[in-house]
């Protein structure tokens, strides 16, 4: 798939395109004004022509998950899904770029992956949650599998949220973390990472899935 899709606009469409992308990315569009007059989108730029920039290194199901979804809105573009998959793949990875971490913060995000591996190895039923860096990205081939848009949108938006909180982190705890209740301590950890309302409901329930216990009480009564 190629980086750069160009979307069909009418007059002042270009900013409801990113307002949608950002919903289904789960963040805001940032917009750089001139010279550029592109919006910013976790990594993704719209510029002025209406060409969507992809992030190096994005899995290719995230991007066509969000193709599909702009296209069901009425957007118009030029992309084409040529890509094969193979049918033997066991492991989705999403991946973010590189230079989205600085030293500091990817330091944070190995103490926070290591802080919760317990609880991610259970929520994504994984035997390992390293994460490969490259010159170019980090790689997190952590979760099973599939080509269901809604399970993809959730695995790319809990990776987002974590990258974020290790960006934001000013002390972090590699300590592992303990508890007795799976399914409440990572809901409140999702809820840290913004998962927070209606709007993040499907992405909480298919990231909570595979935990046991009860996700609104810490101990049952």
């Amino acid at each position: 798939m190629k980086n750069g899709i160009r979307f069909t606009l009418k007059p002042k469409q270009r900013p409801k395109l990113a307002q949608k992308i950002g919903k289904i990315l789960g963040t805001a569009p940032n917009y750089e004004r001139v010279p550029s007059c592109a919006y910013d989108i976790a990594g993704y730029r719209l510029d002025k022509e209406g060409v969507l920039h992809i992030p190096e290194g994005v899995a290719v199901e995230m991007v066509e998950h969000l193709i599909r979804q702009l296209r069901e809105c009425g957007f118009q573009d030029d992309a084409e899904f040529t890509e094969e998959v193979p049918m033997q793949q066991d492991k989705l990875t999403i991946a973010v770029p590189r230079a989205c971490l600085t030293d500091t913060a990817l330091e944070n995000l190995q103490k926070i992956i290591t802080n919760k591996q317990t609880l991610f190895q259970k929520a994504f039923q994984t035997d390992s949650t390293e994460v490969e860096i490259t010159e170019e990205k980090i790689n997190f081939a952590w979760f099973p599998y599939t080509e269901d848009g809604d399970e993809i949108a959730a695995y790319t938006q809990f990776i987002t949220g974590l990258c974020d909180m290790a960006k934001d982190a000013k002390r972090v705890s590699s300590k592992p973390t303990e508890t007795d209740n799976d399914k409440y301590a990572f809901r409140c950890f999702l809820l840290r990472l913004g998962f927070i309302g209606n709007e993040y409901k499907t992405a909480r329930k298919i990231l909570l899935r595979n935990l046991t216990g009860n996700s609104a009480f810490r101990y049952e009564k």
